[in-house]
């Protein structure tokens, strides 16, 4: 396995273990989520993450870029659908998960 695929898995399993303890309590609706809405926010949470650490392998999407770039107009107006409903997780997660390859995924 490359080096690449491994911080990415890592990243989805910080993402996760962030959504279940942090999101369904400070998220209100986060719960509504289909299973294959929130495989895409967990998709996009791993981009989002993995290039806000610097890890990135590939230029983000104009969303996630708009993001990254604390960029609130273009991040509402570059949004699905699902991602409208998420832009606040995912803008939580900026500013409380750390790196999986630090001792603690979250600030608490």
């Amino acid at each position: 396995m490359n080096n690449y695929k491994q911080i990415e898995e890592k990243t989805l399993q910080a993402v996760k273990e962030y959504v279940q303890d942090i999101g369904y309590q400070y998220v209100q609706g986060i719960g509504d989520f289909s299973q294959d809405e929130m495989e895409h926010i967990l998709r996009i949470g791993t981009e989002i993450m993995v290039n806000y650490w610097g890890y990135g392998k590939y230029q983000p999407g104009s969303f996630v870029q708009s993001i990254l770039d604390n960029d609130l107009k273009g991040s509402f107006g570059r949004a699905d659908h699902i991602n409208q409903r998420a832009i606040k997780l995912y803008v939580m997660m900026m500013v409380n998960l750390r790196s999986p390859f630090k001792n603690s995924f979250y600030i608490q």
